[in-house]
């Protein structure tokens, strides 16, 4: 069952009277409890249809039909001067939702992801890692069915990045969700998606798409990757 579809997307930026498109009649489907990874170049305009998704742009043509969304960026985006729960909150709070509630929520996630020694603690008295871990409770506890991660990882270690990966295919799975992630990291996409989508025109219009399947060995993801190599180094960008 689709919970997001896209029809005929297009964006772009106007300056000094000419029109920069950097998308143009995109369409995309997303089923639910499916993970799907956008990979490409840089100025491809992954990250620009993930804000669009998100709200963040919000001037574009085309058909968007969809089920609620929650957007995690790249950074964290942790206030330093409010604790870890009060920052898990601030959605709720800018919403003006039940707090009780949220806050009986927020600490059971805290408590899942086994954080719950740091509620009274601020964001700079933990580790990349696990600041990381509370922005995504954060994203959880809007209760979206799609989640919408833009390089979430991308400025971790790679220790610390694919312990996260692992943690977060466990918990978006336990938790029910669909996912769009966007990623340079070829390794991440495979790893954590049924589907992988490959920028290749610019402005962007369609993509080169991978069913991923967990039954895969290396030397078929390694295949798959190649192919995606070839296919963004072959991008005119």
């Amino acid at each position: 069952m689709n919970i997001l579809n896209i029809k005929n997307l297009t964006f772009g930026y106007k300056n000094n009277g000419s029109h920069n498109l950097i998308i143009q009649d995109l369409s995309l489907k997303l089923d639910k409890n499916e993970l799907i990874s956008i990979v490409g170049g840089s100025g491809c305009g992954k990250s620009t249809l993930i804000k669009i998704l998100a709200g963040i742009e919000n001037e574009y043509d085309g058909t968007i039909l969809s089920a609620s969304k929650a957007y995690m960026p790249q950074k964290d985006v942790l206030f330093p001067w409010r604790t870890i729960l009060e920052n898990i909150l601030l959605p709720l709070e800018i919403k003006k939702e039940d707090s009780i509630q949220g806050k009986r929520q927020a600490i059971s996630y805290l408590k899942k992801f086994q954080l719950d020694d740091y509620i009274d603690k601020y964001p700079q008295e933990l580790s990349g890692g696990m600041r990381q871990r509370v922005s995504f409770i954060r994203t959880l506890l809007t209760d979206s069915e799609i989640l919408l991660l833009d390089e979430p990882f991308s400025a971790l270690d790679a220790i610390t990045r694919e312990d996260l990966q692992r943690w977060l295919l466990e918990n978006i799975r336990f938790f029910n969700k669909s996912m769009i992630f966007i990623t340079h990291d070829i390794d991440e996409a495979l790893f954590l998606s049924d589907r992988v989508l490959v920028c290749k025109n610019k402005p962007l219009n369609n993509f080169a798409e991978f069913q991923i399947s967990k039954k895969y060995d290396a030397v078929k993801l390694l295949e798959i990757k190649t192919e995606i190599l070839s296919i963004i180094k072959g991008e005119k960008l």
